[in-house]
Order: C-alpha cells, then sequence, then structure tokens
C-alpha cells in the first residue's frame, strides 16, 4: 500500500546523493589540482639546489677513483687528474613550470545545486500526490471528526 511514497523517497534518496557524490568529486579534483600546482612550484624552486648536488656526487666519485688509481699506478697519473671536473651548468635551470590557470567550477557547482532543489521540489510534488497510507488515514479521521 505504501509503495508509491516509498518508491518515491528511494528515488529521491538516490539522486540526492548522486548529486552530492559528483559535488564531492568535483571539491576533490579541485584539491588534487591545487596540490599537483603546489608540488610542481616547489619541485622547481628546490630543482637547483637538489640538482647541486650532482656535482658533490661528482667530486666524490672522482675523488675515490683518483685515489684508488694513483695508489695502484706504476707511473706518475695524467695531468687531468689535477683538474677539478664541472658538471654542465644548463643543467641547473630549472624547467618552467606554468601550470592552466584554475577553472572555475562555480558554474558546474551551482548546477548540482539547483539540480538538488529541483529533485527536491519534483519529491514534495510527488509527496502530495501519492501520500502514504498513514496520511490518508489521518486526514481521513479529521475529516470524521469535523462531521
Amino acid at each position: 500500500m505504501n509503495q508509491a511514497p516509498s518508491g518515491i523517497r528511494g528515488v529521491h534518496d538516490g539522486c540526492i546523493s548522486k548529486l552530492e557524490d559528483i559535488r564531492h568529486r568535483l571539491e576533490i579534483k579541485k584539491n588534487k589540482w591545487k596540490d599537483h600546482c603546489h608540488r610542481g612550484a616547489r619541485i622547481v624552486h628546490q630543482y637547483p639546489v637538489n640538482l647541486r648536488q650532482y656535482q658533490d656526487d661528482l667530486n666524490y666519485l672522482i675523488a675515490a677513483y683518483r685515489t684508488e688509481n694513483r695508489r695502484m699506478r706504476t707511473e706518475p697519473p695524467p695531468r687531468c687528474f689535477g683538474e677539478r671536473l664541472k658538471i654542465d651548468e644548463a643543467i641547473l635551470v630549472p624547467p618552467s613550470f606554468e601550470p592552466p590557470p584554475e577553472t572555475s567550477l562555480e558554474g558546474v557547482a551551482g548546477r548540482i545545486n539547483e539540480a538538488i532543489e529541483h529533485v527536491q521540489e519534483a519529491y514534495r510534488d510527488a509527496s502530495r500526490k501519492y501520500p502514504s497510507l498513514e496520511d490518508i488515514t489521518a486526514g481521513g479521521f479529521g475529516r470524521d471528526d469535523e462531521v
């Protein structure tokens, strides 16, 4: 007997839930985009500092190689052993990172809110057209009391 009202309620709740899920996923994507932009900017900012570590690594490896090479040599080392090797400075130039401007999601969020309001309005209209058995009997008893 109460299938229509419970069916209407189920459809209403399902639609509202789907719309709220869409709105939530939209916020998550917006926050992820912001996080990616911040992460990219941080990487670009720290790029020269991190790549300068390559010079330290090169110095350490060359020193270890030259020390062991000198120890094992029977002849004097070549002149190049006294020269300091340097990494190419061009690799210290950070890559460009310019994410596109943030997309305004206000229009989408507004449409979701409108859709939620539309579903709620349709639910109210359907609830008036298809009252529950309790609503009918409660209304009927009220009329009998007045007679």
